[in-house]
């Protein structure tokens, strides 16, 4: 990827683009968004997508890759159930299925219900329970939300997001300290990597789940339903639906379609794959625009590939390593 696009060819992306944001209306305008290819990441349509705001209900996309990355390092079974302390229970966080102190919550149950019911009490149920067994296991006396908190942030610096800072699981934006910053670009890469783990997008392909939890009174169940109701729609299959964010209503599409395969000049064959990540920021209608932005980008993205597959550096969210 060393050379830019050609002038028609990115003129040509630019006025599609235009007509799929005018499209659906000047009050559904996003402050910002990008739509890259998730492998390469390279960016096919940007506006604002440097500015820096709070990244609210998408820390649970980090939530969810550490918790996994954790579960399989350790290999700890998701159905382990994990208690929901006082720091989990609080005006302004949101909580869906009231949980109480005391109540017990399976961890994949935990992950359902943050992925896919934006639920901010069981991204700080998931955040304080791995967190309490990785400082245990180093032998720290520490706050386990916070430990568990700098994982996210030590998984932001290996993704490559270097204007992002993470401060807790679920991005609440009523309390100082809790919100954090990011750019769209950032979210990009977070999604990207997210959607590269199996064990992530089984999660976030559901439409909905059952799922349930433990109490002194008894077992209460409770049907979660995928905030992103494009999923299963043209190739959607996920990250995360519709959250508030410093900008406003937000959400991150990704979708998929069969890789192509091309025959090389030595009789070999290439096999590109192909995934789009959408972010979109700000919008009073963000799950409307983002399938029109995913149709938008599967055209640059034939073009992009038909041209070599050809990108200056500044195109490119994460160059390639030198």
């Amino acid at each position: 990827m060393n050379v830019a696009y050609s002038v028609s060819t990115k003129l040509l992306v630019a006025l599609s683009l235009g007509w799929v944001i005018s499209a659906v209306g000047q009050v559904n305008q996003p402050k910002a968004y990008v739509a890259a290819d998730a492998l390469s990441t390279m960016v096919f349509f940007e506006s604002n997508s440097k500015q820096s705001f709070a990244p609210g209900g998408f820390c649970k996309i980090a939530t969810a890759v550490v918790t996994l990355d954790w579960a399989e390092k350790t290999g700890t079974d998701m159905s382990l159930r994990a208690r929901v302390g006082s720091n989990a229970v609080a005006p302004g966080i949101r909580n869906p299925m009231g949980l109480r102190v005391g109540d017990q919550i399976q961890l994949r149950d935990a992950l359902y219900s943050s992925l896919l019911g934006n639920d901010d009490t069981s991204a700080i149920v998931l955040a304080t329970h791995v967190g309490s067994n990785i400082a245990r296991a180093r032998g720290k006396s520490v706050d386990p939300e916070k430990e568990f908190v700098m994982e996210m942030n030590n998984l932001a610096a290996l993704v490559g997001m270097k204007r992002t800072i993470f401060e807790s699981p679920e991005g609440s934006l009523m309390y100082p300290k809790r919100d954090g910053r990011s750019t769209t670009r950032d979210l990009a890469l977070l999604a990207s990597h997210a959607m590269d783990k199996p064990s992530f997008r089984f999660y976030t392909v559901q439409a909905s789940r059952t799922i349930s939890v433990d109490s002194a009174s008894g077992r209460r169940s409770f049907r979660v339903r995928n905030g992103n109701s494009n999923v299963g729609n043209d190739g959607i299959d996920g990250v995360i639906g519709l959250v508030q964010t410093g900008l406003g209503p937000s959400t991150i599409t990704s979708a998929k379609k069969a890789p192509v395969v091309q025959k090389m000049a030595n009789g070999s064959s290439a096999i590109y794959a192909k995934r789009l990540v959408v972010v979109t920021i700000g919008s009073s209608d963000p799950l409307r625009i983002s399938p029109n932005m995913l149709r938008a980008s599967w055209g640059a993205w034939e073009q992009w590939h038909a041209n070599g597959r050809q990108a200056t550096i500044d195109q490119v969210i994460r160059p390639p390593s030198r």
